[in-house]
């Protein structure tokens, strides 16, 4: 253990090689990071500005803020900020629960309804807005920084001589690859940056002031406040359709019930002949009523019945009566 503390103390710059080493083992793992964190942009960038559904749901957001704002200066507007997206939530109805984005899913629902569902056309947007393009911005001049105290630190070391002889071999390998691997990356973060300002003029936004973490971050709160009052109509519709089956299905049963006492009691009004009744007395006096009509009106036919059972002797159905 000390002859190697003492073989170590021999190297010179022994700190800033460790350092340097140090980049090099992470540095696979840290521009990988870095790829992958650009072509997500990239990839945002390109789903918003080619979604058909999106689109649907922007146009139909500028038909009900003119809609809402008729009769004022602002009821004829071509287009919207991106910080509107934000307020469908804070409109409200009389009672309080219903907002414009409840009314905007239904809209949707009702005229449009794959639109609903245009988040699918949207695969990136929620992995992207976890990514900061400034951090990657900053993550960039970490390893370009990293490669230049590398490179001076391999030109260091060659003036060494053999005591920095395989520190040289290895760093020179690295740097040939790791220069290439940077050349690409700082390709992509150029397109990715260009990509983020096109699409805040798509929305017809400034770059300057709205950047593109800010406009995402609008977007997936647009996003999050959708899918909730998406999924809250539902529940109520089903809900609705629920009791209106229960309901049907009530109404039903209680028809059924009705016809098949009918059926199995035919409405025969009896009626006891009263003792001056010579031709037959004792005899029940029946009144015949149409099965047909008794089903066209059940009601009736029943409250005949109770009638009838009631009736004096000298009622109609009476034996006596003229």
């Amino acid at each position: 253990c000390e002859r190697f503390f003492l073989e170590v103390l021999q190297v010179p710059r022994m700190a800033q090689k460790l350092e340097v080493l140090k980049f090099k083992l992470q540095f696979t793992m840290s521009s990988k990071e870095l790829k992958d964190g650009l072509e997500l942009v990239v990839n945002c960038v390109e789903e918003l500005q080619t979604s058909e559904r999106f689109k649907q749901v922007m146009q139909t957001i500028l038909v009900l803020g003119n809609a809402v704002n008729q009769g004022t200066n602002r009821g004829m507007a071509v287009g919207f900020s991106m910080g509107s997206l934000t307020k469908l939530m804070d409109t409200r109805a009389r009672n309080n629960k219903t907002t414009l984005m409840h009314y905007l899913c239904k809209l949707l629902y009702e005229k449009m309804p794959d639109a609903l569902q245009f988040e699918s056309e949207l695969p990136s947007l929620e992995q992207t807005s976890k990514v900061a393009l400034s951090q990657l911005a900053e993550e960039m001049n970490v390893l370009h920084k990293g490669l230049e105290q590398a490179s001076v630190e391999l030109t260091q070391a060659e003036a060494e001589g053999e005591k920095s002889i395989l520190f040289c071999k290895a760093m020179k390998a690295f740097l040939d690859e790791a220069e290439a691997a940077a050349r690409a990356l700082a390709m992509t973060y150029a397109e990715a940056n260009r990509r983020a300002d096109a699409l805040a003029r798509f929305f017809g936004e400034q770059p300057a002031k709205v950047p593109f973490d800010m406009m995402l971050g609008m977007l997936m709160e647009f996003v999050l406040a959708f899918r909730r009052c998406r999924d809250e109509n539902a529940r109520v519709r089903e809900v609705e359709e629920r009791k209106q089956l229960m309901e049907s299905e009530r109404k039903r049963v209680v028809d059924e019930r009705l016809r098949s006492t009918v059926r199995k009691a035919p409405i025969t009004c009896y009626e006891e002949v009263h003792e001056t009744n010579a031709e037959a007395p004792g005899v029940p006096l029946p009144i015949a009523q149409s099965m047909e009509s008794a089903e066209k009106n059940v009601e009736t036919a029943l409250e005949r019945r109770r009638l009838v059972f009631a009736s004096p002797p000298d009622s109609p159905c009476s034996p006596n009566a003229d």
